[in-house]
């Protein structure tokens, strides 16, 4: 159940620095540059994103850019002495929706497999085989994401330090 909920509201992130949240700002947007599909990626920064006052909107540049590459929503607060990034790692809601169709097509064709026959004869179980496969598809497709917001929430730190 906590990996459904990290899926779909995303993983709680914290960093703290010792910068204003303003200088803080400023040097994450040196390590950040802008996609889209006619400005591609630069390779020499860090990020890829969209930074707008307070709010962070990041992504780990990567040479290949991975359908499970999940993103940094978040706000620079400012604190005393020193400013922290608040806010959540999660997938694109565009894969996020993917899953979702995918999911309520797989439990879909389940019913109308099971309602249409009695589930008797050795043929009828052969006919399961390959939704028994796509829904273990879907599992290895939920543990990449999970692996993927694991791998940004342990990289993050040391990339907003640097």
């Amino acid at each position: 159940m906590k990996l459904l909920k990290e899926l779909i509201w995303g993983r709680k992130f914290t960093f703290e620095s010792e910068l204003s949240s303003t200088e803080f700002i400023e040097k994450l947007k040196s390590k950040t540059t802008a996609s889209s599909i006619f400005y591609p990626d630069r390779p020499n920064k860090i990020f890829v994103g969209k930074i707008r006052g307070n709010s962070i909107w990041l992504r780990r540049h990567i040479p290949i850019r991975k359908a499970f590459t999940p993103l940094l929503r978040a706000s620079v607060k400012d604190f005393e002495e020193k400013s922290a990034i608040i806010g959540y790692i999660r997938l694109s809601i565009f894969i996020q929706l993917f899953l979702c169709f995918f999911l309520c097509l797989m439990t879909f064709l389940s019913f109308v497999l099971i309602y249409n026959s009695n589930m008797d004869d050795l043929a009828d179980w052969i006919v399961a085989i390959p939704l028994i496969f796509l829904f273990l598809f879907f599992v290895l497709i939920v543990l990449m994401a999970r692996m993927e917001i694991d791998s940004l929430d342990e990289s993050l730190p040391a990339l907003l330090e640097k």
